[in-house]
């Protein structure tokens, strides 16, 4: 019994963490004198503060681990020959940080963001802005996935949640407004 338990707790440990952060809470029971709508909507709000916290989580870390934050623009897009859980095609992305919110900015660089696989949870290793297309922004964070196949990792605009960097990407689009 030792045994199993402590083989389980070091496949446990080497898995990618990601995997094991997708486990839901369990939800909030019903009340006993709540409509079944009113629990429904209640186990929503529930469920929609968890996964804001959780993504807000994440960002924060992503943002005080990497070396560099940017909004950059996707500049290509290919499909690897890695086919991911759910049928679909690993990705890999070419992008170039336009601007910068947190480090030092470096003229013509060219990040690669690439999908290492797909867990319950999603995709993993270079960030759910895989799947962007090439004229796409999305946040670059550098440095910041030492799991990840390039160490860097992307987020989609949509995903955005951290105030630090929801912020600065509004900054960034007021002096493009002014520069018009």
């Amino acid at each position: 019994m030792t045994r199993s338990v402590l083989a389980l707790s070091l496949a446990l440990a080497i898995c990618h963490g990601a995997a094991l952060a997708c486990i839901p809470p369990a939800p909030p029971i019903r009340l006993s004198d709540e409509s079944e709508g009113d629990y429904l909507e209640r186990r929503n709000a529930f469920n929609q503060a968890v996964l804001y916290g959780e993504r807000r989580a994440a960002q924060e870390r992503l943002y005080d681990q990497a070396s560099r934050v940017s909004l950059a623009r996707v500049i290509k897009s290919d499909r690897l020959l890695l086919m991911l859980a759910d049928g679909s095609p690993a990705r890999r992305i070419g992008v170039q940080p336009v601007a910068v919110f947190k480090g030092t900015p470096v003229k013509g660089e060219t990040a690669i963001l690439e999908d290492a696989g797909m867990t319950s949870c999603g995709r993993y290793g270079g960030g759910n802005a895989t799947v962007a297309e090439p004229g796409d922004y999305v946040v670059l964070f550098e440095d910041a996935n030492p799991s990840g196949p390039t160490g860097h990792y992307g987020l989609l605009l949509t995903e955005l949640v951290d105030p630090r960097i929801l912020s600065r990407f509004n900054a960034v689009v007021r002096e493009a407004r002014k520069a018009r």
